[in-house]
Parts: C-alpha cells; sequence; structure tokens
C-alpha cells in the first residue's frame, strides 16, 4: 500500500515537470514566431497651408502642401523574401499622426508575395496651418 502512494505521487511530479516543459517551449516558441524580423523607419511631412503643392520624394512620405479640407495618399510596397509567411504592422509618430491614417494594417504577406501599404494623409476643415512632421514605423515579424 505504500508503495502504490509514492508511485502515485512519483508519476504525478514527472507529469507536472513534463507539463511545465511544455508550457516553457510553447511560450518561447510564440516569442520566437513574433520576432521584429524587420524595421523600416520613414520620415514624414505634411504641411497646410492655404495653397497646394507637392514633393516628390523616394525616400521618405511626404504628403506636400494641402489646404484644409484636402488629403493626399503615398504608398509603400513590401515585398516577402523571407521563404515564410510575415506580419506586418505599421505606426506614425509624431504630431503628423493625426493626420495620417492607412487603408489597411496588421496583415500577413504570403511567401513572395508583394503588397502595398497606402498612407492617407486628410486634413479636417478646422486643422491649423503649419508643418507636421513625424515617423512611419513598419515593423515585418
Amino acid at each position: 500500500m505504500l508503495k502504490r502512494k509514492k508511485v502515485r505521487k512519483g508519476s504525478r511530479y514527472i507529469l507536472a515537470v513534463i507539463l511545465i516543459i511544455v508550457i516553457v517551449i510553447s511560450v518561447v516558441n510564440i516569442f520566437i514566431q513574433a520576432k521584429t524580423v524587420e524595421k523600416k523607419t520613414f520620415y514624414s511631412k505634411l504641411v497646410i497651408s492655404d495653397f497646394y503643392g507637392f514633393d516628390i520624394n523616394g525616400t521618405a512620405l511626404i504628403f506636400g502642401v494641402l489646404m484644409p479640407g484636402g488629403s493626399s495618399s503615398r504608398s509603400v510596397s513590401i515585398s516577402n523574401n523571407y521563404g515564410h509567411d510575415i506580419r506586418v504592422r505599421a505606426y506614425v509618430s509624431g504630431n503628423i499622426s493625426d493626420f495620417v491614417f492607412m487603408d489597411e494594417n496588421d496583415f500577413i504577406v504570403r511567401k513572395n508575395e508583394a503588397r502595398n501599404i497606402s498612407f492617407v494623409a486628410r486634413v479636417p476643415f478646422n486643422a491649423s496651418l503649419g508643418t507636421y512632421e513625424g515617423e512611419v514605423s513598419i515593423f515585418i515579424r
């Protein structure tokens, strides 16, 4: 009778240790998969004025000069050459973030696929004239 209780206690201990190991491996795997593979940051700028103007720049997201009530768009192409699916998420920071919106965010790009992220600057009619700047950061996980 004494041996059975020891065996049951021992098997419960082993089962608990195995369960803990499986949980730890699962959590580590989740963090590895969510690891940022690449981060791209683009300077972004918008000028709100009483006239329109534009600026063509291949390395930044410059929305040009807009009047209140106006809008402008720019896009960034994401190509997946990693050999596996990736998750893409973009963030806008700085005082330009009140005006810049994405048509789609937090999406999957399949292996060997390319997608565009469109950024639209919308200026409300009551916006103050001035220069608004910030950064657009794109995280690839």
